[in-house]
Protein backbone atom coordinates (compact mmCIF):
# COMPACT_ATOMS: atom_id res chain seq x y z
CA UNK A 1 0.00 0.00 0.00
CA UNK A 2 3.09 2.11 0.91
CA UNK A 3 4.32 1.68 -2.44
CA UNK A 4 1.14 2.90 -4.25
CA UNK A 5 1.03 5.59 -2.13
CA UNK A 6 4.61 6.79 -2.87
CA UNK A 7 3.93 6.37 -6.71
CA UNK A 8 0.79 8.61 -6.61
CA UNK A 9 2.67 11.10 -4.57
CA UNK A 10 4.79 11.07 -6.82
CA UNK A 11 2.80 11.52 -9.93
CA UNK A 12 0.67 14.10 -8.76
CA UNK A 13 3.36 16.24 -6.81
CA UNK A 14 6.67 15.16 -6.83
CA UNK A 15 7.03 15.64 -10.59
CA UNK A 16 4.80 18.55 -11.13
CA UNK A 17 7.09 20.34 -8.81
CA UNK A 18 10.17 19.09 -10.50
CA UNK A 19 8.49 20.67 -13.94
CA UNK A 20 7.62 23.73 -12.32
CA UNK A 21 11.15 24.06 -11.11
CA UNK A 22 12.28 23.63 -14.63
CA UNK A 23 10.04 26.54 -15.51
CA UNK A 24 12.25 28.65 -13.34
CA UNK A 25 9.26 28.81 -10.55
CA UNK A 26 10.26 28.55 -7.04
CA UNK A 27 7.75 26.08 -5.39
CA UNK A 28 8.24 22.86 -2.75
CA UNK A 29 5.91 20.32 -2.24
CA UNK A 30 3.59 21.86 0.45
CA UNK A 31 2.89 24.82 -1.28
CA UNK A 32 1.79 22.53 -4.47
CA UNK A 33 0.00 20.27 -2.29
CA UNK A 34 -1.82 23.68 -1.12
CA UNK A 35 -2.71 24.92 -4.38
CA UNK A 36 -4.11 21.41 -4.97
CA UNK A 37 -6.45 21.95 -1.87
CA UNK A 38 -7.71 25.43 -3.24
CA UNK A 39 -8.65 24.03 -6.37
CA UNK A 40 -10.35 21.28 -4.25
CA UNK A 41 -11.88 23.33 -2.49
CA UNK A 42 -12.77 25.98 -5.22
CA UNK A 43 -14.62 23.43 -7.57
CA UNK A 44 -16.51 22.14 -4.12
CA UNK A 45 -18.08 25.74 -3.50
CA UNK A 46 -19.23 25.98 -6.97
CA UNK A 47 -20.57 22.67 -7.13
CA UNK A 48 -22.67 23.97 -4.07
CA UNK A 49 -23.34 27.31 -5.92
CA UNK A 50 -24.49 25.78 -9.35
CA UNK A 51 -26.82 23.15 -6.94
CA UNK A 52 -25.22 20.09 -8.65
CA UNK A 53 -26.03 16.39 -8.73
CA UNK A 54 -23.69 14.67 -6.94
CA UNK A 55 -22.82 12.95 -10.07
CA UNK A 56 -22.05 16.66 -11.42
CA UNK A 57 -20.42 17.19 -8.40
CA UNK A 58 -17.92 14.76 -8.87
CA UNK A 59 -17.09 15.28 -12.82
CA UNK A 60 -16.62 18.99 -11.88
CA UNK A 61 -13.90 17.93 -9.10
CA UNK A 62 -12.58 15.55 -11.35
CA UNK A 63 -12.20 17.54 -13.74
CA UNK A 64 -10.53 20.63 -12.05
CA UNK A 65 -7.89 18.85 -10.04
CA UNK A 66 -7.05 17.00 -13.71
CA UNK A 67 -6.37 20.49 -15.31
CA UNK A 68 -4.19 21.72 -12.19
CA UNK A 69 -2.49 18.25 -12.39
CA UNK A 70 -1.41 18.47 -16.07
CA UNK A 71 -1.18 22.25 -15.88
CA UNK A 72 2.27 22.04 -15.47
CA UNK A 73 2.98 19.77 -17.82
CA UNK A 74 1.29 22.02 -20.41
CA UNK A 75 3.15 24.84 -19.51
CA UNK A 76 5.95 23.32 -20.06
CA UNK A 77 5.45 21.65 -23.58
CA UNK A 78 5.03 25.10 -24.60
CA UNK A 79 8.16 26.31 -23.20
CA UNK A 80 9.54 23.31 -25.29
CA UNK A 81 7.69 24.33 -28.39
CA UNK A 82 8.69 28.10 -28.14
CA UNK A 83 12.41 27.37 -27.59
CA UNK A 84 12.25 24.99 -30.63
CA UNK A 85 10.50 27.27 -32.39
CA UNK A 86 13.16 29.94 -32.33
CA UNK A 87 16.25 27.34 -32.77
CA UNK A 88 16.63 27.93 -36.40
CA UNK A 89 17.06 32.34 -35.66
CA UNK A 90 19.49 31.34 -33.00
CA UNK A 91 21.62 29.51 -35.41
CA UNK A 92 21.37 31.58 -37.96
CA UNK A 93 22.48 34.52 -36.16
CA UNK A 94 25.46 32.33 -34.78
CA UNK A 95 26.18 31.14 -38.32
CA UNK A 96 26.59 35.02 -39.17
CA UNK A 97 28.89 36.00 -35.81
CA UNK A 98 30.89 32.44 -37.21
CA UNK A 99 31.44 33.76 -41.19
CA UNK A 100 32.65 36.79 -40.00
CA UNK A 101 35.18 35.00 -38.36
CA UNK A 102 34.34 35.72 -34.73
CA UNK A 103 34.53 32.79 -31.59
CA UNK A 104 32.33 30.73 -30.70
CA UNK A 105 31.99 32.09 -27.89
CA UNK A 106 31.05 35.44 -29.46
CA UNK A 107 28.22 33.69 -31.43
CA UNK A 108 26.46 32.65 -28.41
CA UNK A 109 27.12 36.10 -26.83
CA UNK A 110 25.34 37.69 -30.39
CA UNK A 111 22.10 35.38 -29.52
CA UNK A 112 22.06 36.23 -26.14
CA UNK A 113 22.04 40.26 -27.39
CA UNK A 114 19.68 39.49 -29.84
CA UNK A 115 17.16 38.22 -26.88
CA UNK A 116 15.72 35.20 -29.10
CA UNK A 117 12.76 34.18 -27.30
CA UNK A 118 13.73 31.40 -24.99
CA UNK A 119 16.65 30.28 -26.77
CA UNK A 120 18.73 33.33 -25.35
CA UNK A 121 18.01 32.04 -21.63
CA UNK A 122 19.42 28.81 -22.97
CA UNK A 123 22.72 29.96 -24.50
CA UNK A 124 23.10 32.49 -21.31
CA UNK A 125 23.25 29.25 -19.24
CA UNK A 126 25.71 27.54 -21.55
CA UNK A 127 28.06 31.15 -21.19
CA UNK A 128 27.80 30.77 -17.49
CA UNK A 129 29.67 27.75 -17.57
CA UNK A 130 31.86 28.22 -19.57
CA UNK A 131 32.77 31.71 -17.77
CA UNK A 132 31.86 31.24 -14.31
CA UNK A 133 32.54 27.41 -14.21
CA UNK A 134 35.80 27.29 -16.31
CA UNK A 135 33.72 24.40 -17.93
CA UNK A 136 34.65 23.81 -22.00
CA UNK A 137 31.95 24.71 -24.62
CA UNK A 138 31.46 21.04 -25.35
CA UNK A 139 31.04 20.15 -21.80
CA UNK A 140 28.38 23.39 -21.06
CA UNK A 141 26.80 22.32 -23.93
CA UNK A 142 26.06 19.13 -23.52
CA UNK A 143 25.01 19.49 -19.88
CA UNK A 144 22.67 22.52 -20.71
CA UNK A 145 20.54 20.71 -23.38
CA UNK A 146 20.26 17.59 -20.85
CA UNK A 147 18.39 19.63 -19.00
CA UNK A 148 15.64 20.44 -21.02
CA UNK A 149 13.25 17.87 -22.21
CA UNK A 150 13.85 18.97 -25.95
CA UNK A 151 15.23 16.22 -28.89
CA UNK A 152 16.21 19.49 -31.33
CA UNK A 153 18.41 21.16 -28.75
CA UNK A 154 20.13 17.77 -27.94
CA UNK A 155 20.59 17.35 -31.65
CA UNK A 156 22.04 20.43 -31.94
CA UNK A 157 24.55 19.96 -28.81
CA UNK A 158 25.64 16.67 -30.59
CA UNK A 159 25.96 18.42 -34.01
CA UNK A 160 28.05 21.04 -32.53
CA UNK A 161 30.36 18.68 -30.32
CA UNK A 162 31.13 16.40 -33.13
CA UNK A 163 31.75 19.16 -35.77
CA UNK A 164 34.38 20.58 -33.33
CA UNK A 165 36.08 17.22 -32.78
CA UNK A 166 36.63 16.41 -36.42
CA UNK A 167 37.70 19.99 -37.16
CA UNK A 168 34.64 20.65 -39.72
CA UNK A 169 32.77 23.46 -41.09
CA UNK A 170 30.52 24.58 -37.83
CA UNK A 171 28.91 27.56 -40.05
CA UNK A 172 28.06 25.59 -42.79
CA UNK A 173 26.71 22.69 -40.07
CA UNK A 174 24.97 25.10 -38.08
CA UNK A 175 22.66 26.71 -41.28
CA UNK A 176 22.11 22.78 -42.94
CA UNK A 177 20.46 22.19 -39.27
CA UNK A 178 18.57 25.64 -39.38
CA UNK A 179 17.23 25.18 -43.05
CA UNK A 180 16.29 21.42 -42.07
CA UNK A 181 14.67 22.33 -38.57
CA UNK A 182 12.90 24.91 -40.86
CA UNK A 183 11.54 22.64 -43.45
CA UNK A 184 10.06 20.64 -40.57
CA UNK A 185 8.57 23.37 -38.90
CA UNK A 186 6.68 24.30 -42.33
CA UNK A 187 5.62 20.22 -42.88
CA UNK A 188 4.53 20.72 -39.12
CA UNK A 189 2.62 23.36 -39.59
CA UNK A 190 0.76 21.78 -43.38
CA UNK A 191 -0.04 19.00 -41.34
CA UNK A 192 -1.62 20.46 -38.75
CA UNK A 193 -3.50 22.29 -41.40
CA UNK A 194 -4.79 19.59 -43.12
CA UNK A 195 -6.11 17.76 -39.98
CA UNK A 196 -7.84 20.62 -38.53
CA UNK A 197 -9.57 20.92 -42.16
CA UNK A 198 -10.48 17.28 -41.95
CA UNK A 199 -11.42 17.64 -38.70
CA UNK A 200 -13.95 21.12 -39.47
CA UNK A 201 -15.51 18.85 -42.31
CA UNK A 202 -15.89 15.92 -39.84
CA UNK A 203 -17.46 18.44 -37.01
CA UNK A 204 -19.77 19.65 -40.36
CA UNK A 205 -20.90 16.26 -40.93
CA UNK A 206 -21.72 15.87 -37.49
CA UNK A 207 -23.82 18.83 -36.70
CA UNK A 208 -25.29 19.35 -40.28
CA UNK A 209 -25.65 16.54 -42.82
CA UNK A 210 -26.64 14.00 -39.85
CA UNK A 211 -29.03 15.96 -38.31
CA UNK A 212 -30.84 16.73 -41.70
CA UNK A 213 -30.58 13.03 -42.60
CA UNK A 214 -32.50 11.95 -39.66
CA UNK A 215 -34.72 14.75 -40.20
CA UNK A 216 -36.00 13.45 -43.35
CA UNK A 217 -36.50 10.24 -42.30
CA UNK A 218 -38.65 11.16 -39.33
CA UNK A 219 -40.59 13.23 -41.85
CA UNK A 220 -41.13 10.42 -44.88
CA UNK A 221 -42.27 8.39 -41.96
Amino acid sequence: MREYLDILYYQIIKRNVIILRKLGRNVDDKKFAVFLLLVLIVSILLSLYFDLTLRGSVFLIFVYLGAAIHLPAVMYENKIERLEQYIPEALYVMVLALEAGRSINEALEDVVRNDIKEVSIVFRKILYLMEKQKMSFEESITIVSNLYDSRILRMLARTVVENMRSGGNLSESLKTLAKTLIELQNYKRQLLSVIAGALAVGFIILCGVIPAVRSEEHTSE
